[in-house]
């Protein structure tokens, strides 16, 4: 081989080998965000989150991002809890990312909230229940975010079409009822402050198993017009046992056990079997956390970006009434849950 191949042949490596490092330099000099989510991915209202994000992220490649399931739903101790946030503290102490988007309530309790006039991060928060002060996020300089509020305007307008068989001077009752989860404690008080009117809400009932659930159930029927729900995926089969019933399972029975319309708060009611459920969009929660993280990526700060409440929210339905709803629902309804592909089919029955 003569000189010049030699020289050809060094000059190829050099090129390449500068490329390469080129290529590494720059991934490592990039803005790192951390996706934070309290629960885990096989969990639909995570998953529509991060379509929201990626929604607003595009194809953007001038920052990385790295994506942390804390899976709480899955795991609700505090004991479990404490220890994911020790675990990603860690994380986030190796990562060292630019900006933590921390999705739902214990993602903010366990983890976020350490993280509070941090100057080297910016926390932007979304899916959260609670209050800005259960967190420390009143007049903080690095965090911002999207606070997630059930919609019960539109709620209280679906008892009232669904029950509007009632006469005028008689009011329509309705009766909420969950699992006695930090979700659903957090929804009940929202639900305690709004005001109905002219819709009553006579009672929330909250229980920890199966065996209760069907009792509140059946007890609701006799003093209700509508059983509303928000959530009762952590509802054992029995007291003392720790694993969850299938959600879908109670969800079911309670659709086909009902003599009163079941309306859901969260999409997931009516894809475990309920008729009609009106929640708030997970897609514009992600979405709008994720246009926030591009505005402090291009150098706005937290606190000039107003933090923010839920605006959008989705219908979801199902075909069939399974019997237990004394009038249909306008065609909007309809027309809404199937133009964003939320309309199903019909339930399935336990035999």
């Amino acid at each position: 081989m003569n000189v010049s191949s030699r020289g050809s042949i060094m000059l190829k490596f050099l090129f390449v080998m500068s490329v390469i490092f080129y290529f590494v330099f720059f991934n490592t000099q990039k803005p790192r965000v951390l996706i934070l989510h309290s629960y885990a991915n096989d969990y639909t209202w995570v998953t529509n989150v991060n379509d929201g994000l990626a929604r607003a992220f595009g194809n953007r490649t001038d920052f990385s991002t790295h994506w942390q399931y804390m899976n709480t739903k899955n795991h609700p101790t505090v004991s479990y809890k404490q220890k994911m946030g020790v675990l990603v503290r860690r994380l986030i102490s190796r990562l060292q990312p630019s900006i933590i988007i921390a999705i739902d309530d214990d993602a903010q309790e366990f983890v976020a909230k350490f993280y509070v006039d941090d100057p080297k991060i910016t926390v932007i928060f979304g899916g959260v229940n609670g209050e800005l002060n259960d967190y420390g996020y009143i007049n903080t300089r690095n965090v911002t975010g999207i606070l997630e509020r059930v919609p019960f305007a539109a709620v209280r307008d679906t008892f009232i079409y669904l029950v509007g068989s009632k006469k005028k001077s008689e009011e329509i009752k309705f009766i909420n009822l969950g699992d006695n989860s930090s979700t659903v404690r957090l929804d009940e008080k929202q639900l305690l402050d709004f005001n109905w009117s002219p819709v009553n809400l006579i009672d929330s009932v909250l229980v920890e198993d199966f065996q209760a659930w069907k009792s509140a159930v059946k007890e609701i029927e006799k003093r209700a017009d509508v059983l509303f729900i928000t959530n009762y995926r952590q509802l054992v089969r029995k007291k003392g046992e720790e694993r969850f019933i299938p959600p879908r399972e109670v969800m079911e029975w309670t659709v086909k056990n009902s003599k009163i319309p079941v309306v859901g708060g969260n999409g997931f009611v009516t894809e475990d079997g309920a008729y009609i459920s009106v929640g708030a969009s997970p897609y514009e929660q992600g979405n709008v956390a994720g246009e926030m993280a591009l505005k402090v990526l291009a150098g706005t700060p937290a606190y000039k970006i107003p933090i923010q409440t839920t605006e959008q929210f989705l219908v979801y339905m199902r075909k069939d009434m399974t019997g237990n709803t004394e009038k249909k629902l306008p065609l909007i309804y309809e027309a809404f849950a199937r133009g964003i592909g939320k309309f199903y089919g019909r339930a399935v029955e336990i035999k």
